[in-house]
């Protein structure tokens, strides 16, 4: 379940709550005894569930199809205020719950017309051109202490306080605590809880927490390796018994130190970028952009999103307006003309630049068809749509062509593309002589394209990132 500021954690469900069944739905009602206000719930179930209906107390609910967690807001519901829905199958039962906080007014400032003007800017860039992690502890590292009325506290394994990417996260009871009375131990990563953790553990072991199963809600796909980079992660604890939680949170810090010969700045569709792009002026972007290379930048990456209505389409189409039935995170493409005037002010900022090409799945088929997303296509005629989509890489290389675009990207996790080994061939082979960059692919799975001996060609495979696996070096974005 997300983390926010403010929520209050912990609550355990009381006797009020109601549970009924009608025919193949059930209901709940909860009842807010924070002692405040609140904006609104999170409720987690057992499995998949739809909702079936929800009252007025909170008008918003996200996500609005089948999920395991639901988060519903839009108004405030007051101290002892009831929330009631109902859902199917009546199977799936609510295994627990978080009240989102009202948040509190920040003390008002004055505020000065350079900073009006300031919150209508992109974010200053202040990424550092050398990027280091903390140095790995000595022998001489001390260990916690605990308070004498400490009942339990997290260590690493060693009982050191500081956690770092290579350690587990012991959980410690004070002498004479009885941990028979732990009813469950829950784990969030980055506010996601790891479901296939046990309910009851000692250690998080490092290679759990470097696990990754699938959950869409981590937006990760399932690996079967655990040499994950987890700097930075944030893992919390709820350890509960009948009358009480306790809740801890510990970041990951590293040893790893990196220098990076190049650093690109990737500007996302995803996030706000590019609605920014459509709003500011040519000199508000080129002053950030001109901020990135001085704070050590090389250049940017651009993503160019593609959208197919499901895997099995031999059509694709570019999505210029936020919709969410289109993905979720409301992605657009870049128009022709925005992406000419970004790659212009990024010459004139004197960056390089990057194009990457992603598959998507609509939001509307994967909502009803799970896991199935941009690297699990397969058109019902494969040669029609590689014909379709190289029409649209032709037309963009055409495009980056004119401009300081050192790299093109045209597939991103093309998995179930490496059966059709000949036809990538082929539109490598045809985008070529549009483009005089580097062309490229990239893989964040294990599979690095299976038998498509691309070397045969007399091409050459130059990789900027590597993926371990069962001991074996394989990139993961690879140029031709």
């Amino acid at each position: 379940m997300r983390s926010a500021v403010g929520r209050v954690l912990g609550l355990v469900l009381v006797g009020v709550a109601l549970m009924s069944v009608v025919g193949l739905a059930a209901s709940q009602t909860f009842i807010n005894k924070t002692g405040k206000s609140v904006t609104g719930i999170t409720i987690e179930f057992s499995k998949r569930v739809i909702i079936t209906r929800h009252d007025s107390a909170f008008s918003d609910q996200s996500p609005s199809g089948r999920s395991d967690q639901f988060t519903f807001s839009g108004r405030d519901l007051r101290n002892r205020g009831r929330f009631t829905i109902s859902w199917m199958p009546s199977s799936g039962k609510v295994v627990d719950y978080e009240w989102i906080e009202k948040a509190q007014p920040a003390p008002k400032t004055p505020t000065t017309t350079t900073q009006q003007e300031e919150e209508f800017k992109l974010p200053d860039p202040n990424t550092p051109p050398i990027l280091y992690g903390d140095d790995y502890p000595g022998p001489d590292e001390p260990l916690y202490q605990p308070q004498p009325d400490e009942q339990i506290w997290v260590t690493d394994v060693d009982g050191h306080e500081d956690i770092y990417d290579n350690d587990s996260i012991k959980i410690n009871y004070a002498p004479g605590f009885d941990v028979s009375q732990i009813t469950k131990i829950d784990v969030y990563r980055n506010g996601v809880k790891l479901r296939f953790v046990p309910e009851k553990f000692d250690v998080l072991t490092n290679a759990q927490m470097k696990t990754f199963d699938g959950n869409p809600a981590e937006r990760s796909p399932a690996s079967n390796h655990t040499d994950h980079a987890i700097m930075g992660y944030e893992y919390k604890f709820k350890i509960s018994t009948a009358d009480h939680v306790w809740a801890f949170t510990k970041t990951v810090k590293s040893g790893f130190h990196w220098r990076p010969k190049y650093m690109y700045a990737y500007l996302a569709s995803a996030q706000t970028w590019l609605r920014g792009l459509r709003t500011l002026s040519d000199t508000e972007i080129l002053s950030y952009l001109q901020k990135l290379k001085s704070n050590g930048f090389n250049g940017v990456s651009i993503d160019l999103p593609i959208f197919m209505n499901s895997p099995y389409d031999n059509s694709l189409f570019y999505q210029y307006t936020p919709d969410a039935s289109v993905h979720e995170w409301l992605i657009t493409s870049p128009t022709d003309k925005e992406l000419r005037r970004l790659l212009g002010l990024a010459n004139e900022a004197g960056l390089e630049s990057e194009a990457r090409s992603q598959l998507y799945v609509t939001a509307k088929y994967r909502e009803e068809h799970p896991n199935r997303y941009g690297a699990t296509i397969t058109p019902t005629n494969i040669s029609l749509w590689f014909k379709n989509y190289t029409v649209m890489a032709e037309s963009v290389t055409q495009t980056i062509e004119q401009y300081n675009v050192i790299r093109y990207t045209a597939f991103t996790e093309m998995d179930s593309l490496e059966r059709y080994p000949n036809q990538l061939k082929k539109f490598y082979a045809t985008i070529s002589t549009e483009f005089s960059g580097d062309l490229g692919f990239e893989e964040s799975t294990n599979h690095y394209l299976k038998g498509l001996g691309l070397r045969t060609d007399g091409l050459t495979l130059h990789s900027s990132s590597l993926w371990e696996s069962f001991g074996i070096t394989k990139p993961m974005r690879v140029f031709l």
